[in-house]
């Protein structure tokens, strides 16, 4: 178990192994420029498909949005 802080605007992505197609520069660039972290999550897993990844994918997104 890691314990992670995020900042105002950080995301954080956990994925499977059928995601390793999608080159880790579409993987932060989604994760930042997505409209809501559901998007993302969606985004990546239709890239995935797309690069004809061989395993499941899987992948959730979560954003700190600081309103609270």
């Amino acid at each position: 178990v890691t314990e992670v802080t995020l900042g105002c605007g950080d995301a954080l992505v956990v994925a499977s192994d059928g995601l390793t197609p999608v080159p880790e520069q579409a993987v932060a660039l989604a994760a930042r420029a997505a409209t809501s972290a559901e998007a993302a999550a969606r985004w990546l897993v239709d890239a995935a498909l797309a690069a004809r990844t061989t395993d499941n994918v899987t992948v959730v997104v979560a954003r700190e949005t600081g309103t609270r």
